[in-house]
């Protein structure tokens, strides 16, 4: 049989009616969708001769299919009746074998066809929707034509489920500058974590028994004979005496400076040094504290895969600290927080099925942080998509102001560009979403995650001590 399905409007439309749409805008209530569904309808009771079965309800168990049970409307588009059977030709002239023809047949009739097109927000659908339009194929192109169409029908969006925005209060007067209080003590250093144990020495190893003497290394090469030192300077010679008898032999003159001494040679090889005593087995070495994630966000794509997170859901601790960094380096928020559970890659802030992860009510072990916000983290393997299914599909970071509302006031957002859980891959569909929103953050003001989020170049960091 075949089948066709339209998904009108996304999560947070309210109700279907196929006959036309509401004039007073009714609160839809978050999180359900409705559907339309077209099937063939064979001949019988409801179409004498076949057509189509129009069927809309609300997808309440949010699988994507139209069930037999959320079913609230249904209509039948039929076939019209075939054309009648054209009039037998009259009989031959007698005596004329085969000259009668038979009469033409009659006209087929006509199919009906069915269009579903996107209604704009106007007269007949406030908030937009779908236009249904039904009527027979008379020129048989199997397209509906403007000049075919018999009847028209709306399936309409609700409006969101959220009251007007208030008008913005005017700023009040910047009051007169304080006098500068006095410098706050310096707060205690926080105590040094302490240094893990260093270890015993080892006992000095026993001195190793002197080896044994090493054989004498060959003796080396003799080295050069250093230059033969200058000759001393020959001492004056004594004065000649005087010639008669022979005068005693004069002294014999002082014996010449020693000349230098020559290099002295190469020392030969020194014999090889007895073994080394073991050293002794080092002690442990004390826990590092520091980041478990360290996230810098440029405009490419920057978190490739769908274990960013896992460092930090093994990490030893029960405290929390975030902290987002602008590209100079400058802080622009910090806040700390107490885990409440313990936490496995599935089940961190929330305990619910993997596939409704993406919803802020669901997150039953959300930590209140320091300043008041609250803090969310869906599962390694949350399993959703859509404008705000998004926010559960693999691990997410989600930061809110002090009373949640699911994807209308995030106040930060960390994401990886890409799904990766499936059977929902690719990019998220959340409003605008690029590669340069991976991380989120409009200074502090809420965003909307199905098209008004803004993009942040800068650090991320999440600690757990």
């Amino acid at each position: 049989m075949k089948k066709s399905r339209v998904i009108v409007g996304s999560a947070f439309i309210s109700a279907l009616a196929l006959t036309g749409c509401a004039n007073d805008p009714v609160p839809g209530v978050n999180g359900q969708t409705s559907l339309v569904s077209v099937e063939e309808e064979s001949s019988g009771t409801s179409c004498e001769h076949g057509g189509q079965r129009i069927e809309s309800g609300l997808d309440k168990d949010r699988s994507g299919e139209l069930d037999e049970g959320e079913v609230t409307v249904t209509r039948f588009v039929c076939n019209a009746a075939p054309g009648p059977e054209g009039a037998t030709g009259a009989d031959g002239a007698d005596g004329k074998d085969g000259a009668g023809k038979d009469g033409a047949d009659g006209k087929n009739g006509a199919q009906s066809l069915v269009s579903i097109v996107d209604e704009a927000a106007g007269a007949n659908c406030a908030q937009g929707g779908k236009a249904i339009q039904v009527g027979l194929d008379l020129n048989d192109d199997s397209v509906l034509d403007a000049d075919e169409v018999s009847s028209t029908q709306y399936v309409c969006n609700g409006v969101d489920g959220i009251g007007a925005t208030g008008a913005t209060g005017a700023t009040g007067a910047t009051g007169a500058t304080g006098a500068t209080g006095a410098t706050g003590a310096t707060g205690a250093t926080g105590a040094t974590g302490a240094t893990g144990a260093t270890g015993a020495t080892g006992a000095t190893g026993a001195t190793g028994a002197t080896g044994a003497t090493g054989a004498t290394g060959a003796t080396g090469a003799t080295g050069d004979t250093g230059a033969t030192g200058a000759t001393g300077a020959t001492g004056a010679t004594g004065a000649t005496g005087a010639t008669g008898a022979t005068g005693a032999t004069g002294d014999t003159g002082a014996t010449g400076a020693t000349g230098a001494t020559g290099a002295t040679g190469a020392t030969g090889a020194t014999g090889a040094t007895g073994a080394t005593g073991a050293t002794g087995a080092t002690g442990a070495t004390g826990a590092t504290g520091g980041y478990c994630l360290e996230f810098i966000n440029t405009a490419a794509e920057d978190v490739l895969d769908n274990e960013w997170f896992d460092r930090c859901v093994s990490a030893v601790g029960t405290k929390v600290k975030v902290q987002l960094f602008n590209s100079s380096g400058t802080v622009v928020y910090a806040a700390t927080g107490t885990k409440v559970g313990a936490w496995t890659n599935d089940q961190l802030t929330s305990t619910i099925d993997s596939d409704h992860q993406f919803d802020s009510h669901n997150h039953d072990r959300a930590i209140t942080l320091s300043n008041g916000d609250v803090l969310m983290i869906s599962g390694k393997n949350a399993s959703n998509a859509g404008g705000g299914g998004s926010l559960g599909n693999g691990y997410g970071i989600m930061i809110y102001p002090s009373s949640p509302n699911y994807y209308q006031n995030l106040k930060m957002m960390v994401y990886p560009y890409k799904q990766y859980v499936p059977p929902f891959l690719g990019p998220r569909y959340f409003g605008g979403w690029t590669t340069g929103h991976e991380i989120s953050w409009n200074g502090g003001v809420t965003m909307n995650s199905t098209g008004s989020l803004t993009a942040f170049s800068g650090k991320f960091t999440f600690e757990v001590y």
